[in-house]
């Protein structure tokens, strides 16, 4: 059996064993749903000044900096913003902040 047939078959068992986990509600477990009820720190949000500065902001950018220095204080500001906004930003809001904290 070649190589590829068997890499085939490894991601084939992977898919089907997180499918199994899905159809038992693994998402719904408690140490899952925990963090969804963390408070925020306040301290971490964007104030008022914040936001009236940032509006309109991309996130990614603060957090990439294409060949400047990185401000990581005003990508997780921003990034709040997204978020709030509905997070629709593939690689902003939640994903900048994940890569944050």
């Amino acid at each position: 059996m070649g190589r590829g047939v068997q890499r085939l078959g490894v991601a084939m068992m992977g898919l089907v064993l997180a499918a199994a986990a899905m159809a038992q509600g693994g998402a719904d477990h408690p140490a899952c749903a925990a963090p969804a009820r963390l408070a925020i720190p306040t301290a971490d949000t964007p104030d008022a000044a914040a936001r009236a500065r940032l509006a309109g902001c991309e996130s990614a950018g603060f957090y990439y900096a294409d060949g400047s220095k990185p401000d990581y204080v005003q990508a997780r500001l921003c990034a709040y913003l997204e978020r709030d906004a509905g997070d629709e930003v593939m690689f902003g809001g939640s994903a900048v902040l994940m890569m944050i904290y």
